[in-house]
């Protein structure tokens, strides 16, 4: 029988996870005063111009260091840089897109966007859209048309991602091409020596040689290969060494921002979420635990994590009064997101038995969805005469489930998962609980030995 863990009364949620637990104030040096986080409701409200993603916490959220440190500043950087005053005058980076998955294309074009920062340059997405095959896709043969391919995207006539964000510049892809094919504009990448360069200088600035081959191009198509993925653009380096992040997780504080910015759900994608948003939750009386199960395809890249320890880790918040509770609140909430199927069978019969509600979403089934695959079993598929097989709402149902989640004030999943990361990150932004929230890693690469609370042995962040 296995029994409940007797957590330390340190793990009372008190600062984001990421933090060095032994720095208490708000920067070492007097400067650092200036980048001074807000409390979640100013800064909401100051940047709303920014359209970033709304509603995602409650009055009782709303308090001192429940947004990551610097997070108003840096957030305005990334803005103005990216909304010149005059689009003609302005030099363009177009990105090469990503091949990645919902929650590792904000993250590496968080990568394209501190390149383009640095270079002086506004970052715009591929004008043909999401990723379709050679030679975009580096010889792996994906195909993510049917992120696009149904008709909310259609009725927008888009066949990018912006059917469902927010633009990532007031500028255009007309502005930066005047008339040219994206095939005659020049390309870049970062090569192996490019990011030794890069590691040698502490992550602070790129090789000159970079720079003196793309000056004297107003447009460059940047190739998303050979990243480097703890690169912070100098003009908000200042911000992240003032900040209380762990020595040498510094880039995670940037993944957070530049990942806030690329995820600003648009006014149609905002209405979609309230229409299908039917889950029983009442957000003012109770909380929840949000646990991304991560099984299916991931198999390739990290070792899966049974199911058992989500249960588990998720008993201990909540019979030890770790977690934020609702007023009165004497049912446990948790919110499940999975590629498994099965994960929610069980799940449910797991809460029957315990106590809990269980609750997800049902928009698509997941057991006709290819993502339920091992990686073996999907590369199959992909040779198969019917190919993968995706659903109309399948995109669409990852931002339901991150809105979902982001709502909630726990979280258990394995930080080796994009999508994790992706929680993380914006609860701690948008989200508006870096502080009145607990997090629980149950990756076995990023934990040394899972679960791990509230950042207690976690020994990386990922890539």
């Amino acid at each position: 029988m296995k029994l409940l863990v007797v957590l330390s009364k340190n793990l009372q949620p008190a600062k984001w996870h990421a933090y060095d637990r032994n720095v208490t104030g708000k920067g070492h040096r007097e400067f650092c005063n200036l980048y001074n986080v807000d409390n979640n409701e100013r800064v909401i409200q100051r940047n709303n111009p920014m359209r970033l993603w709304p509603n995602l916490f409650t009055k009782d959220d709303i308090m001192d260091e429940n947004v990551i440190y610097g997070f108003n500043t840096a957030i305005r950087e990334v803005w103005t840089h990216q909304h010149p005053l005059d689009c003609s005058r302005a030099k363009f980076m177009i990105s090469s897109g990503w091949m990645g998955g919902f929650a590792s294309v904000p993250h590496v074009e968080g990568v394209a966007l501190a390149i383009a920062m640095e270079l002086g340059r506004i970052l715009l997405p591929h004008p043909d859209g999401v990723v379709r095959g050679a030679p975009r896709d580096f010889g792996f043969h994906i195909d993510h048309g049917w992120q696009v391919d149904n008709e909310y995207c259609r009725n927008q006539n888009t066949t990018s991602l912006d059917c469902y964000y927010e633009s990532w510049s007031s500028c255009t892809i007309e502005d930066a091409l005047r008339g040219r094919s994206i095939k005659d504009i020049p390309d870049i990448w970062l090569n192996e020596l490019d990011i030794i360069a890069i590691r040698e200088s502490g992550n602070t600035t790129l090789p000159l040689r970079i720079r003196r081959r793309t000056r004297r191009f107003r447009v460059i198509q940047y190739i998303n290969y050979f990243n480097h993925f703890t690169f912070i653009p100098k003009m908000l380096r200042p911000i992240a060494d003032c900040s209380p992040m762990r020595n040498g997780f510094q880039y995670y504080w940037w993944r957070a921002i530049s990942a806030t910015y690329m995820m600003r759900t648009n006014a149609r994608t905002l209405a979609e979420i309230e229409k299908y948003s039917t889950l029983t939750i009442d957000w003012s009386k109770e909380t929840c635990v949000a646990a991304h199960v991560r099984l299916g395809d991931k198999g390739a890249e990290m070792k899966l994590v049974p199911l058992d320890m989500y249960l588990l880790a998720a008993e201990n918040l909540w019979e030890q009064g770790i977690m934020r509770r609702g007023p009165e609140q004497n049912v446990p909430v948790l919110f499940i997101s999975s590629d498994d199927p099965e994960v929610y069978v069980n799940a449910t019969l797991w809460g029957k038995l315990k106590g809990w509600r269980v609750v997800y979403t049902s928009l698509v089934d997941k057991a006709k969805l290819s993502s339920r695959l091992d990686h073996i079993a999907l590369e199959e598929a992909k040779r198969s005469p019917g190919g993968l097989q995706h659903h109309e709402f399948e995109y669409f149902s990852m931002i339901l489930n991150l809105d979902y989640a982001l709502r909630c004030h726990a979280w258990i999943c394995p930080l080796q998962s994009n999508t994790c990361r992706l929680i993380d990150e914006m609860r701690a932004t948008v989200g508006g609980k870096a502080a009145s929230g607990i997090f629980v890693d149950v990756s076995y690469e990023t934990c040394a030995h899972p679960p791990c609370y509230n950042g207690e042995g976690v020994v990386t962040f990922g890539w």
